[in-house]
Order: structure tokens, then C-alpha cells, then sequence
């Protein structure tokens, strides 16, 4: 629970979803982070972070059960899906592998559970260019500016 430049009182949340086998192991990760005494649940809004290997819009079928969960919770986007976040196809991160192309779908969110009182001011991508030679992450840095409301 944080106060951050004169802010109303949020609580803060970053997660790492299963990225990979059954999803519905990342559902039900979701859905714990949202039950009762979970940590993205409580009195005060919550601004959820992470990658979520999960949306409803750039990834299909199974994929999309975690984020539909935190959505029926009454979470909400406040990132950006433009430009796309991940992911660099290689597991060799220089700039002779991968391509800015790879960058096809939106799975790191920032979220909140009280949009009224969560709004977005701006939201953007960084690390869709190798720096030195290297790429930064197989994932773009997702971003947002936030103003947390009375």
C-alpha cells in the first residue's frame, strides 16, 4: 500500500504469470490474485503490473482465461497495445536475432480495479530497438502515467 507523489493511498501489485504449459494454471493465479484476502483485493484501488502471458484482444483460445478473470473482477487496461510488447523470438538477445516484427501481442499490462479513481494520463512501449548491440528483453518495457483520484 503506497502514497506516491501526493497520491490517494493504492495498493501496488506485480506479478509473473505462468508463462508457460496449461493455462489454466495462469487462471487460476489470476483468480487467486483477486479472492478474498488476495493481494490485488481490498478497500483501496489496486494498479496491477506484470506480465500476465494472458489478454483479450492479441492472444486466442485458452490463453485469454487469465485476463478475462481479472477483467470479471472489474479489472481494466491502462497500458498501451500500441505498439505490441513482446516478444523477440530468440533466445539469443542480440541484434543479429529477433526482430521489431516479433512484437505481436500485448501480454504485459498495467491494470487497475477502479477506473473511476485509476485514470491514464499516458501509456508507452520502450525497448523495441537493440541498444549496444543487444535487445533489452525478449519483452518491451510497458509503461504508464497514472493519476490515482480522491
Amino acid at each position: 500500500d503506497v502514497v506516491v507523489r501526493g497520491s490517494r493511498k493504492f495498493r501496488f501489485v506485480n506479478t509473473h504469470l505462468e508463462a508457460f504449459g496449461d493455462p489454466s494454471i495462469r487462471e487460476a493465479q489470476a483468480k487467486e490474485l483477486t479472492a478474498k484476502g488476495g493481494p490485488a483485493r481490498g478497500r483501496l484501488a489496486v494498479v496491477l503490473v506484470g506480465d500476465l502471458n494472458s489478454d483479450d484482444n492479441t492472444v486466442s483460445g485458452a490463453d485469454r482465461k487469465a485476463y478475462l478473470a481479472l477483467k470479471r473482477k472489474g479489472f481494466v487496461d491502462r497500458s498501451t497495445e500500441r505498439p505490441m510488447s513482446c516478444c523477440i523470438k530468440s533466445g539469443i538477445l542480440t541484434s543479429n536475432f529477433g526482430a521489431v516484427s516479433d512484437f505481436d501481442h500485448h501480454i504485459d499490462h498495467v491494470l487497475t480495479n477502479r477506473p473511476r479513481k485509476v485514470k491514464r494520463i499516458s501509456a508507452a512501449v520502450t525497448g523495441r530497438a537493440p541498444q549496444n548491440g543487444y535487445w533489452d528483453s525478449d519483452h518491451a518495457g510497458v509503461f504508464s502515467k497514472l493519476r490515482v483520484l480522491p
